[in-house]
């Protein structure tokens, strides 16, 4: 009554005769405080000692246990099957806060109670300041209401809560692959994750205080403090008592053995669909979960790979066993390749683990070198090593056009004689020459009349073209006296070695002194010319002026 704190052993640590349980390769512990997860022979961690602190906080706030039976087994069914009376229908003085504390710290499932001790005791430090305040963390009952005090008969059957081994934040994997006792624990994180946040600002907040509250403490006013502040101080106390030291034991009861379930032996599971063994009569009395799924270039779908604990081990009946389902080969969506250029597209598949054959056909519309069609068609699923067929196109067809002659036509006509056989006009080439008539006219082309060649061939042509002749200077020579007779002068003359035919044309001050076609093998060709005294004369061959001397007559 003065506030001084004392704390007792609750059962916990000396039990009288009627509250333990003895048992073979197990620990001895107190039935009323042990967490449903614990009594079911599951895997606990830190908030199995939270629960049993919320059920010490709940027989400090009301001054009885929650459950209560005639036997030991009695109580840990209703640990595993029922929720307590609330505080507050035994005791209506109880602050909202610190019931939804009491609460949240039994909720039967794991996930919904406090992350850890400290999380706890952050809402007891606010209730230390605010005695009003309140969490609505919403711990509503789920199971059916048991009566405290009132004993509860032993149920033939159960559904155990989800078992949580890993107290890290929870991730919340794809629902498709969730049995259904984890959906519903995800739909419960969810529910609690939003109404963590709508406190978050207000521990944030009492986190920067209450250093700054602490040392104020030595200078407040002292004022008459309610009973329910030592009470919580009580608990702040345990609680941290409770982390600190272990002070709740890992493994109060094994509630295989308390609930007297048989021994059996674990069935092969290994290598049957999953879904037909989980509809099988066979093994309706395996607790059979699902672990994860993986894929399985070699194991069909839906096919158990591999379980824990393993085919033959001794287990009890509510031993869970952790089986791991293939999703089969893992599937690869074919992309669209149609146009892309062969090799690319061969790489692609190659890196998507997809073998390549290719096959080649000929195409007017695509060009060569790139894929017509694939098969099978784009966007099908694969797996790793299908074999995927590439058509390739390699062009149009070639097809072939004859030559025609174009010799002495002109450029026009050349292109329209082309254009009848599928061929197209190349490079035009002219070539001088002084005869004014040959202006224009083809003499010669690049691919010889009536050959054969591939269809839109360029032909190259040769063209006359018209320029004045040249005529030089003529210098002044002395006179020769009346009467000189006249005499000859032999000229040597070069060819034309690129032609076959050299036309010889020698022409004096305008005059054509000598005019004759040669045979362009012979090389250099003698020339006699008439005429008296000296000249100077202009040597030209197919046109083109190729000397000039002086021709002395003698």
């Amino acid at each position: 009554r003065d506030g001084s704190l004392k704390v007792t052993d609750f059962g916990i640590a000396r039990m009288s005769e009627s509250q333990q349980e003895t048992m073979t390769g197990d620990a001895l512990g107190s039935v009323h405080y042990v967490s449903p997860e614990q009594a079911r022979g599951s895997k606990i961690d830190a908030r199995s000692d939270i629960y049993s602190l919320g059920v010490v906080m709940y027989e400090m706030l009301t001054g009885r246990l929650p459950f209560e039976g005639d036997t030991p087994v009695a109580v840990v069914l209703q640990h595993i099957n029922s929720i307590p009376l609330l505080p507050s229908e035994i005791n209506p003085t109880i602050p909202a806060g610190l019931e939804e504390v009491t609460m949240k710290a039994m909720s039967p499932a794991p996930e919904n109670r406090y992350a850890s001790a400290q999380d706890m005791v952050i809402d007891l430090d606010l209730l230390k300041n605010d005695p009003g305040a309140v969490f609505n963390y919403g711990v509503v009952p789920h199971v059916s209401r048991a009566v405290a005090a009132e004993p509860q008969p032993e149920p033939q059957i159960y559904e155990p809560e989800p078992e949580i081994v890993d107290p890290e934040p929870y991730y919340e994997p794809e629902e498709e692959y969730l049995p259904a006792q984890r959906q519903r624990a995800a739909v419960s994180h969810r529910a609690e994750s939003r109404r963590a946040e709508r406190r978050d600002d207000r521990r944030r907040a009492y986190r920067d205080y209450s250093d700054f509250d602490d040392d104020y403490d030595d200078f407040r006013p002292r004022a008459r403090t309610p009973v329910f502040v030592f009470l919580i101080t009580g608990i702040l106390t345990a609680a941290i008592f409770f982390g600190g030291a272990a002070f709740i034991i890992s493994t109060i009861f094994g509630a295989e053995n308390a609930i007297g379930t048989d021994d059996i032996s674990a069935p092969n599971l290994v290598g049957k669909n999953f879904s037909e063994v989980l509809s099988s009569i066979q093994y309706s009395e395996y607790n059979i979960v699902e672990d994860e799924s993986v894929y399985s270039d070699s194991i069909p779908e839906g096919v158990i790979i591999s379980q824990e604990p393993p085919a033959g081990r001794t287990i009890k009946a509510t031993t869970e066993i952790y089986v791991t389902i293939s999703l089969g080969p893992k599937k690869i969506s074919l992309v669209d390749l149609i146009g892309v250029e062969s090799r690319a597209a061969k790489l692609k598949l190659e890196s998507l683990g997809l073998l390549v054959s290719m096959e080649y056909e000929i195409s007017d519309t695509v060009a060569e070198g790139y894929v017509i069609s694939m098969d099978p068609a784009p966007y099908t699923e694969l797996v790793e090593d299908d074999i995927v067929k590439l058509v390739v196109s390699l062009g149009p067809e070639e097809r072939y056009a004859t030559v025609p002659e174009l010799t002495g036509m002109t450029e026009e006509e050349a292109e329209r004689a082309l254009e009848l056989q599928n061929l197209v006009l190349g490079n035009v080439i002219p070539k001088e020459t002084e005869n004014e008539e040959d202006h224009g006219k083809i003499y010669d082309q690049s691919v010889r009349p009536n050959a054969e060649v591939i269809e839109k061939t360029a032909i190259d042509i040769y063209v006359y073209e018209y320029v004045e002749p040249d005529v030089p200077d003529i210098p002044d020579f002395p006179d020769f006296p009346d009467g000189e007779t006249a005499g000859t002068a032999v000229l040597w003359v070069k060819l034309d070695e690129t032609a076959e035919f050299s036309e010889v044309v020698i022409l004096s001050m305008g005059e054509v002194l000598y005019e004759q076609t040669y045979l362009s093998e012979y090389g250099t060709v003698p020339v006699t010319l008439e005429g008296t005294g000296s000249s100077l004369v202009s040597i030209y061959v197919n046109g083109i002026l190729v000397d000039e001397k002086i021709a002395v007559y003698e």
